[in-house]
C-alpha cells in the first residue's frame, strides 16, 4: 500500500525572498534609529543633546533620526512595506509635511540670517514638529513594548546621573565629542521635565524590582523638587497630571506587555 506524502503549503504572505527580509531588517533598523535618536536627549539631558561634532550644529540624535527617516522615506516612496506598516499614501504624513514646510517658510521669513549655523540649529525643533507623523510610523514598526523598554532605560540613565548632579555630587566632565556642553551639565527646565517623566515611568512600571523601584522613585522626586527651576517644576507637574489623565483612558500610552 502506497503511503501518501503531504507537503505543507505556505500561504503567499508567508513566503519571503532575501530582498524582502533585507527590506524588513532595514525598516526595523531605521525605525530603531529614529526612536533611539529621540531618546538620547532623555538619557543625557542637555549634554546628551549636544553630543556631536564640535564647532558644527551636527548632533548624534539628529543624525540617528534623519538617517532612519531617510531609509523609511525611500521605502515609502518605493512602495516597499517589508513586513512593516509603512502606508503608501497616508493623509497624516501629507498634513505633517505641509505643516513642516509652512513652519519653515515662516521661520525663514521672519528670522535675520546673521549666523547660518545658529539658524540651522534653531530650525531643528520646527523640523521635528513636521516629522512627528514619521515618529508614529517608526513606533508602529518597533512596537510599543520595545519602545517602552528603551524609554525606561533612558529614564534610568538620566536619574542615575541627574540626581547626584543636582546635589553637586557629580562634577562636569569635558568631552571631546560634546558640541558645547560637558558631560553631566544640567539645565533646570529641560532636565526637570525628564525627571517628571521618569517619575511617571517608575511609578507605573511593575517590572522593576521593588527596592530598586523605590530608590528610583525617591531619586527622581528629589531631583524634581531640588532642581531650582520654577518653570521646570511647573512643566514637570503638567507632565505628571497629563500622564495621570491619560492613564485613566483605556489603551492610552505605550503598552508594557510584550
Amino acid at each position: 500500500m502506497r503511503q501518501r506524502r503531504f507537503t505543507a503549503v505556505q500561504p503567499p504572505s508567508a513566503i519571503r525572498g532575501p530582498s524582502e527580509h533585507a527590506t524588513s531588517r532595514a525598516s526595523h533598523a531605521a525605525a530603531g534609529a529614529m526612536i533611539i535618536g529621540s531618546l538620547v536627549p532623555i538619557a543625557g539631558g542637555r549634554w546628551g543633546s549636544y553630543i556631536g561634532l564640535p564647532g558644527l550644529p551636527v548632533y548624534l540624535a539628529d543624525l540617528l533620526i534623519f538617517a532612519g527617516l531617510l531609509v523609511l522615506g525611500l521605502q515609502w516612496l518605493a512602495g516597499e512595506k517589508g513586513g512593516a506598516a509603512i502606508p503608501r499614501s497616508p493623509r497624516i504624513l501629507t498634513l505633517g509635511s505641509f505643516a513642516f514646510f509652512a513652519l519653515v517658510i515662516l521661520y525663514l521669513g521672519f528670522r535675520p540670517w546673521n549666523d547660518p549655523l545658529l539658524a540651522i540649529r534653531d530650525i531643528v525643533p520646527f523640523v521635528y514638529f513636521g516629522l512627528m507623523p514619521w515618529f508614529f510610523v517608526a513606533l508602529t514598526i518597533i512596537g510599543g513594548p520595545r519602545a517602552y523598554r528603551w524609554l525606561r532605560v533612558a529614564c534610568v540613565v538620566h536619574t542615575l546621573w541627574f540626581t547626584p548632579a543636582v546635589f553637586r555630587l557629580l562634577p562636569e566632565v569635558p568631552f571631546v565629542l560634546s558640541a558645547g556642553a560637558p558631560i553631566f551639565t544640567t539645565r533646570g527646565d529641560f532636565d526637570l521635565v525628564i525627571a517628571a517623566l521618569s517619575l511617571v515611568v517608575f511609578a507605573r512600571d511593575k517590572e522593576i524590582r521593588p527596592l530598586l523601584r523605590v530608590l528610583l522613585l525617591l531619586s527622581a522626586a528629589a531631583s524634581l523638587l531640588a532642581g531650582g527651576s520654577r518653570a521646570g517644576l511647573f512643566a514637570g507637574l503638567v507632565v505628571i497630571v497629563l500622564s495621570i489623565w491619560l492613564a485613566r483612558k483605556p489603551g492610552a500610552g505605550l503598552q508594557r506587555r510584550s
